[in-house]
């Protein structure tokens, strides 16, 4: 992995107060990226959950004392990742690969820096940043109640990101956002700072219900997915998100067949990128994917052979001293793939000698 020759200087804060011995999280961030990290610490052999405010181009894990590398991912397209490793956990540092304007810059992190000013926390809850959605009604109030939660929450304030989540609540009582925000941090029923979530549950399955009825299914399926975040064993929303889920993998599979008809390498690839988020396991994903291999190596085949087509044409024209017919080819020759080396060399080259064409 390329290194810059600085690294980036991490700041370390405190992101939970809640008591354990078996692990703990907190903040390091520079002027490029914020990373939310917990460690679990199983005697034996530990988890790394991380957290980015941007997506991570790769990371690496390494032994401090030897830079040993136990784990790493060239490709990490999601701003969340976890590492796994069946060794002690003693003292490690995670690079990670973020852009800045021009290139690479390594984050470098120590994963086990002093306890003492650390708090721990039995299991790692990370507050994710509101996801607008201008349809729903007092968004914006809602977003600013749920943002000054995650801040409270963030800065081991628990009791006070409950408060901002409830009052959210009392705005708009199924904002699957909140709800599932305040299910991961809630209390035990016992405290006075919990919520009952039965009412929340009724009304979102009411709502998708009624989104259902109304033809709006993708609209539904959010909601009733929700209502599994909060109740995993809810019948009726899992009745609801099979049968929406089915219906729609229905539609797809209609809409591959017409692209895979026409040879449409492009939309294909499209649906069968939906197809497979819905229905990973699907046994007809490998044939529709060799179909599509197929029509784009036959498409790069035909634009090759007409590129060189239009080439030679360009060829013929400049022998003949006919300038101006020769650079229309060449140019059409890049219009058809702009990667044609000779083309683009002769075309500055005539540009060069008749400036006028």
């Amino acid at each position: 992995m390329p290194y810059p020759s600085c690294f980036a200087e991490m700041q370390s804060t405190v992101s939970q107060s809640i008591a354990s011995s078996t692990s703990y999280s907190f903040q390091s961030e520079t002027v490029w990226d914020k990373l939310n990290i917990a460690v679990e610490d199983f005697h034996g052999h530990f988890r790394v959950r991380c957290q980015s405010d941007n997506a991570v181009n790769s990371w690496m894990l390494a032994k401090s004392e030897n830079g040993e590398v136990v784990s790493s991912s060239d490709k990490n397209p999601d701003t969340n990742f976890q590492i796994d490793v069946n060794a002690p956990f003693t003292d490690y540092e995670l690079t990670v690969m973020v852009n800045n304007d021009t290139e690479e810059i390594p984050m470098v992190v120590n994963l086990k820096p002093d306890k003492d000013n650390l708090w721990v926390t039995p299991t790692p809850v990370f507050y994710t940043p509101f996801k607008n959605e201008p349809d729903r009604p007092y968004n914006t109030l809602v977003k600013n109640l749920y943002d000054q939660a995650g801040q409270a929450f963030t800065q081991g304030d628990q009791a006070k990101a409950i408060e901002f989540l409830k009052k959210a609540l009392h705005i708009d009582a199924t904002e699957p956002q909140v709800l599932a925000f305040l299910s991961k941090i809630q209390p035990s029923a016992s405290s006075p700072a919990s919520v009952d979530n039965n009412s929340g549950v009724t009304s979102l399955l009411a709502q998708a219900q009624q989104l259902e009825g109304a033809n709006k299914k993708l609209e539904a399926l959010k909601l009733y997915l929700a209502v599994l975040k909060l109740e995993p064993r809810n019948k009726k929303a899992q009745a609801s998100v099979d049968r929406i889920q089915g219906e729609v993998l229905s539609i797809l599979v209609k809409k591959l067949g017409n692209a895979l008809e026409v040879h449409d390498a492009e939309a294909s690839q499209s649906v069968l990128g939906q197809i497979k988020k819905i229905n990973p396991n699907d046994k007809r994903i490998a044939g529709w994917q060799s179909q599509i291999d197929s029509f784009s190596q036959s498409n790069a085949q035909s634009r090759k052979s007409k590129a060189d087509e239009a080439y030679n044409l360009g060829l013929d024209s400049y022998r003949k001293d006919d300038f101006s017919s020769a650079k229309e080819f060449w140019e059409e020759t890049l219009q058809i793939d702009p990667s044609y080396l000779q083309a683009q060399q002769n075309l500055d080259r005539l540009n060069q000698d008749h400036p006028g064409l």
